[in-house]
């Protein structure tokens, strides 16, 4: 990323200003990195192609291992832009938990909070299990991240995953 070297302004009205910091604040972005995110949305747009492959493998561990190294890759900026708000529309509950997890663990790594969209992804009902051998569960219940556990998904651990 090259050096930011310009300054742009633009006149708002109070009300639109008000807006805009309000946006921010809920991306967890100041209001400069939301109004370039927004404009330019490369971040958004490659978290938006990640679950759209993610959609297309039907949550394989290769597409979900991607997700967390492209997640983990991100800096701090550049992950509050590009998970600040995703079109989670059309998506089953296990996919919707799926994704508010990894963001929300990679959030924690990145010691930022995850953002407000995660809060709206209520957890599985059931427990879903990676593996569908039952002996392989008790495993997975141990091995799981805090993140998913809550959510009631089950995967194997993560963090190996990143690397």
């Amino acid at each position: 990323m090259s050096a930011k070297t310009s300054q742009l302004q633009i006149r708002v009205t109070p009300d639109q200003k008000d807006s805009l910091k309000r946006l921010a604040a809920e991306a967890g972005l100041s209001v400069s990195e939301y109004v370039l995110a927004t404009v330019l949305p490369s971040a958004g747009l490659e978290f938006e192609s990640r679950i759209e492959n993610l959609k297309g493998t039907g949550l394989s561990p290769k597409a979900l291992s991607d997700l967390m190294l492209y997640l983990s890759g991100l800096s701090v900026t550049g992950f509050a832009a590009a998970t600040a708000g995703p079109d989670l529309s059309g998506l089953s509950l296990l996919f919707r938990n799926y994704l508010a997890a990894a963001v929300e663990q990679e959030a924690g790594r990145k010691g930022v909070d995850p953002p407000a969209w995660t809060h709206t992804v209520d957890p599985l009902p059931e427990p879903a299990f990676a593996w569908r051998l039952p002996s392989l569960q008790p495993h997975l219940m141990r091995v799981t991240p805090l993140a998913f556990k809550r959510r009631n998904v089950f995967v194997a651990a993560l963090h190996d995953m990143r690397r």
